[in-house]
């Protein structure tokens, strides 16, 4: 066996108040972020059909083939509110083409990206999605930047770069005669969701913040974790028929927390490691650290959603937000789904080899952060 080791109920509408004859005509109805004004009330915005803008996020001499995906609906004042996609780990282009995640294997390759954003468009929510500032063709074929083409050193790439990349896109947005003015959401998914809180306090038209299996321990934590995760997954499934596998696992979860511990700590004595520079998994350990304290700055309201079957960023992270949510009073939901993956993906069965999946991004998923963004 090969184990992958990666990465509605709608606001209530206002009511109107009795008036004369000689009253000024009524002020239109205060109708929530998925409706539209239906004389002096509202009502559910009808989605009639999609399309597609290419965009480009420009930041720093560098400029990152994107995708806007709009709802066309009924309505022609309807504007739509817009979720900017903020990747996870590796090289991930602007459809998210993924092949499994850790201990699930998909057998073939799923654009859970571009199906977050299909889906969200059908409910009437637009989404913005790019490749990522480190994704190059010679590596990821969905990825149009090439090696060549970059106009600095892509060893000097840090975490910091995938932040201000994210706050470009939201940027790019502004004045956008298709989306709502002022009504960003930002998603970040996996790595990108310890970037979420820091945006939604720092930006002003950022208005809420959703976390995708958003890791909320420390980096050396999450990373031996995750491995040590997957080995009791194994080991819960049969012990006996994948001790090799298990062993290996441990094994490995050992060597990781060593490794990028003296990694941290400057003493580590290669030029990479796990092909990254020191000075990048330093920087990614700050930001997977200050998610904590960023969130105590953030007043707009929070989603995180994780999978059960997520074993690269398992549910005790999103036991850490809920348990945060709680004890800081946070505008702050959770929510656990049966059956789901860490990109995602829908599992029938247990993996990693009595399974089959629904190759897209779940729907139930979609469902709950549509209903959620129209009930805020």
């Amino acid at each position: 066996m090969t184990i992958s080791l990666l990465a509605f109920p709608l606001l209530a509408c206002g009511t109107s108040t009795e008036m004369s004859s000689a009253d000024p005509d009524p002020a239109p109805a205060n109708c929530g972020r998925l409706e539209v004004v239906d004389g002096e009330g509202c009502r559910p915005v009808e989605v009639t059909g999609m399309r597609e803008e290419q965009v480009q996020v420009e930041r720093g001499g560098w400029s990152m083939p994107g995708v806007l995906t709009l709802p066309e609906t009924s309505s022609s004042d309807y504007r739509a509110p817009v979720v900017v996609l903020i990747h996870g780990s590796g090289p991930q282009s602007r459809h998210g083409a993924l092949t499994g995640s850790l201990a699930v294997d998909f057998g073939t390759p799923v654009e859970v990206y571009r199906s977050f954003a299909d889906q969200m468009a059908a409910r009437g929510v637009a989404t913005l999605r790019y490749d990522k500032r480190s994704c190059f063709n010679e590596a990821v074929p969905d990825c149009a930047n090439r090696v060549a083409d970059y106009p600095g050193d892509i060893n000097a790439i840090l975490v910091d770069d995938f932040v201000e990349d994210a706050r470009a896109a939201v940027h790019s947005l502004a004045g956008h005669p298709d989306v709502a003015e002022n009504d960003v959401i930002v998603a970040g998914h996996s790595q990108g969701g310890s970037f979420v809180p820091h945006l939604v306090a720092t930006e002003p038209s950022v208005t809420a913040g959703i976390g995708l299996a958003a890791p909320a321990l420390p980096l050396v934590d999450t990373i031996a974790g995750q491995v040590r995760v997957a080995a009791d997954h194994l080991a819960s499934v049969d012990a006996t028929a994948y001790a090799q596998d298990i062993a290996q696992l441990r094994a490995l979860a050992d060597q990781y927390e060593d490794e990028l511990t003296q990694v941290l700590a400057g003493t580590w004595s290669e030029p990479t490691w796990l092909g990254a520079s020191p000075a990048f998994w330093q920087n990614s350990a700050t930001w997977f650290e200050r998610a904590e304290t960023d969130l105590l700055q953030v007043e707009a309201p929070l989603l995180y959603l994780s999978g059960d079957l997520d074993f690269n960023v398992w549910p005790a992270h999103l036991e850490r937000y809920a348990e945060l949510g709680t004890t800081q009073q946070l505008d702050l939901t959770t929510e656990l789904f049966p059956g789901v993956t860490h990109a995602f993906v829908p599992v029938t069965g247990t993996p990693p080899a009595d399974h089959t999946i629904d190759p897209r991004f779940s729907p139930a998923v979609i469902d709950r952060i549509v209903a959620w963004l129209a009930s805020e």
